[in-house]
């Protein structure tokens, strides 16, 4: 085989088959981003409450990321006008995605 491989009959061998047998297993997990822990709008000890108060004397459009009351799940609290809203972001862990649920119950799915 190698002797054809040389004159060309097979093509180069592909390098995952160079060193030798192939590992095989579970592939690798996806990571979920968890970066925006080190931003300013992380508050990882803000209930909704708290959220609310602190919104209510910002202006428009100021929000904050927050660990939601459900399990596994982020709340995105802003100010829109004169209200204070929450959208929670759940965790798809085997996906490595955030998945936000909108007030109409739609889901968007991201990394």
């Amino acid at each position: 085989p190698k002797a054809l491989e040389a004159a060309g009959h097979y093509g180069a061998a592909p390098k995952e088959l160079d060193g030798g047998p192939q590992q095989y297993g579970a592939a690798p997990k996806p990571k979920l981003d968890m970066s925006f822990m080190s931003e300013s709008f992380w508050k990882p000890n803000w209930t909704r409450p708290a959220a609310e108060k602190m919104l209510s004397m910002q202006t428009d459009n100021a929000g904050i990321v927050r660990p939601s009351s459900n399990p596994n799940t982020y709340c995105v609290s802003y100010k829109q006008g004169a209200e204070i809203l929450h959208t929670l972001v759940e965790i798809d862990a085997p996906a490595a995605k955030y998945v936000v649920i909108d007030v109409a119950n739609a889901r968007l799915t991201f990394d």
